[in-house]
């Protein structure tokens, strides 16, 4: 891999530099499209706690106490208040014990293991799907995306996840110490994917 990559570039060349770093930017992700169909089939306990969590209404103890359904909001083992966040990713106990990153592994395994035998299969390539970006409002045009299943657009892909130990970026791709979760490039038709797992509150 050429010096070029590695090190920020003349002025005269950066436009060419920002080309080639346009994956770190967050403006060709794929935006989560959740239509009334994909609601309808979900589980009851999953679509409860998808909604009751984004809005802040579970049983917390800081809930609870509001609701005078509890005498203190207190947690009982650091005595920090346990709203949703201390809950679900504040808890100092949790996190020194590795629990939230034990949580976060697991989930990104079941993802890993789908990934891997979805990109292994042997399928018929297709052209690569077509975005198509949001329209404001007042403007004219329609909002969608379209494009079929993306890895059926290339039969040569790798695929790296972040498990058990640091991965390294596909220096084939980019030089960089950054790393997504999981990673999937293909040589041939010049692509790569990235998937980062969030979990609730993980601004953490």
């Amino acid at each position: 891999m050429s010096d070029r990559w590695r090190e920020r570039p003349d002025r005269c060349e950066l436009s060419a530099w920002d080309n080639r770093r346009s994956w770190q930017r967050w403006e060709g992700a794929r935006q989560r499209k959740i239509s009334w169909g994909d609601i309808w089939k979900m589980e009851e306990y999953r679509l409860g706690f998808l909604l009751k969590s984004t809005y802040d209404v579970l049983p917390s103890p800081t809930n609870l106490f509001t609701r005078c359904l509890k005498e203190n909001a207190a947690c009982t083992l650091c005595g920090r208040p346990a709203n949703l966040a201390h809950v679900l990713a504040s808890y100092t106990v949790a996190l020194a014990d590795g629990r939230y990153t034990w949580r976060h592994d697991q989930i990104l395994k079941e993802i890993a293991a789908s990934l891997d035998s979805a990109r292994k299969k042997k399928r018929a390539l297709t052209k690569g799907p077509k975005f198509i970006n949001l329209v404001k409002a007042g403007a004219k045009g329609r909002s969608s995306v379209e494009g079929g299943w993306i890895l059926a657009t290339a039969a040569d892909w790798q695929m790296r996840a972040d498990i058990h130990q640091r991965m390294g970026f596909p220096e084939e791709v980019v030089s960089t110490p950054l790393r997504p979760d999981i990673v999937l490039w293909s040589q041939n038709s010049k692509q790569v994917l990235m998937v980062e797992l969030a979990v609730p509150w993980g601004q953490n």
